[in-house]
């Protein structure tokens, strides 16, 4: 993906007769779960690459160390940083988010456009006290299909083939595979409904239970699968099918697609289980992230961004209220037609007392009151802390230091 070469535009006509603005983009952003951008080496992807090949790949973008925090942090504009919300079925046993915490949904709504989510919610019960299976339509969401209300373990499920689906705010007992599920709920209900149209696709997979998928979902002849990473990477090219069959019913001419993922690697499937998921080293935060559609440039940027700037990007690109200030989000629609821009200087990302600022070359991380500084120019798996107090690092060290503290919450 990051080989991916800038496509040539098509030049514009010349004509100086006045043009009708074309009306804001329809959005579809599908969220991947568990999965880092090293996660994808080597592993067939047709969908994504061709996806990538039309589009703007963020080759550094980063994420949440953890699921809940990421899913809060793109609907609402603001890095959450604090550890897992409350299991939306098992109340009362962590921090929901409360009414309008989330705005993005609502923002299309109040917009003119249809909402509609699918798949993994992960972000609490319903915050005006009625059953859990309300929460996504309280946070401006018109519908909600084949609904997690965390992971399919959870909710009384068991794993992907047996697990509590909630629709429309009810929920019961399902024995269908949870990707195929989704799918076909997206394919039947996404095509015929009437514009203009909001959707957000969470995918369970890659997360565990490591598993491998049934053969429809993998190409013809895929290897053996004895163990979990290599189950893990089978999820990964499931999630990869299915995403080129929900692609092939939504029109780029008209509607901006984004993919991401929430999260790095899980610990149980990582090279290094201390430098994964749930950890601000580059495997748990580092994620995928490609946006394509109307008016995008294929490109790769190649400086970081965050997931929080999804936010205020489809805010401008679509044209919603921009009126409420959000603390984090930064918009990379300048990023859409010219890869060179430079959206920011540092990123931050950080789960409780682990914390950490990356720019374009170093990272500070902070764990338990402890820094480590990286090169990530010449280091970029973490693997030998730099000298913080060696004459040429103390001025990056002073300045890291004065990015994470402004950014300390």
């Amino acid at each position: 993906m990051d080989c991916l070469a800038l496509l040539l535009c098509l030049a514009a006509n010349g004509s100086s007769a006045p043009r009708n603005e074309p009306p804001p983009p329809e959005v579809v952003v599908f969220v991947l779960d568990d999965i880092s951008t090293f996660d994808l080496a080597g592993l067939p992807l047709p969908n994504l690459q061709a996806l990538a090949a039309r589009g703007v790949v963020f080759e550094r973008a980063y994420g949440a160390p953890v699921c809940h925090p990421a899913r809060r942090t793109m609907l609402s504009g603001e890095v959450w940083t604090h550890k897992e919300g409350s299991i939306p079925c098992e109340p009362h046993n962590g921090d929901p988010p409360p009414l309008g915490a989330l705005p993005l949904a609502q923002l299309f709504s109040d917009a003119g456009y249809l909402t509609m989510g699918f798949g993994k919610w992960h972000l609490g019960e319903d915050p005006l006290g009625g059953p859990w299976e309300y929460a996504p339509l309280r946070h401006g969401f018109h519908h909600w299909f084949a609904g997690l209300g965390a992971n399919v373990e959870r909710c009384g499920g068991r794993h992907y083939r047996i697990w509590q689906r909630f629709e429309e705010g009810t929920s019961e007992m399902v024995r269908v595979y949870q990707t195929l599920d989704l799918r076909d709920r997206f394919l039947g209900i996404y095509p015929p409904q009437r514009g203009p149209r909001f959707a957000w696709v969470a995918l369970q997979a890659a997360h565990e239970p490591f598993h491998r998928p049934p053969e429809v979902l993998l190409p013809p002849g895929y290897p053996d699968t004895p163990d979990f990473r290599s189950k893990f990477e089978a999820m990964i090219v499931s999630a990869d099918t299915v995403l080129g069959e929900m692609l092939s019913v939504i029109d780029l001419d008209t509607t901006l697609v984004v993919v991401v993922a929430d999260n790095g690697t899980p610990p149980d499937v990582a090279p290094d289980p201390l430098k994964a998921k749930t950890t601000t080293f580059e495997r748990g935060v580092r994620v995928p992230m490609v946006i394509a559609g109307p008016g995008v440039v294929p490109g790769t940027v190649r400086t970081p961004v965050h997931i929080v700037d999804l936010f205020e990007t489809l805010r401008e690109r679509c044209a919603l209220d921009r009126s409420s200030t959000v603390r984090d989000s930064v918009s990379l629609v300048p990023c859409f037609t010219d890869a060179r821009h430079r959206p920011r200087e540092h990123v931050f990302v950080g789960l409780d007392d682990d914390l950490a600022v990356v720019t374009q070359r170093f990272k500070l991380r902070e764990k338990a009151g402890v820094e480590e500084l990286y090169d990530l120019a010449l280091d970029p798996l973490e693997t030998t802390p730099l000298p913080l107090d060696a004459p040429r690092y103390r001025p990056v060290t002073a300045s890291l230091r004065r990015l994470l503290a402004a950014e300390r919450r």
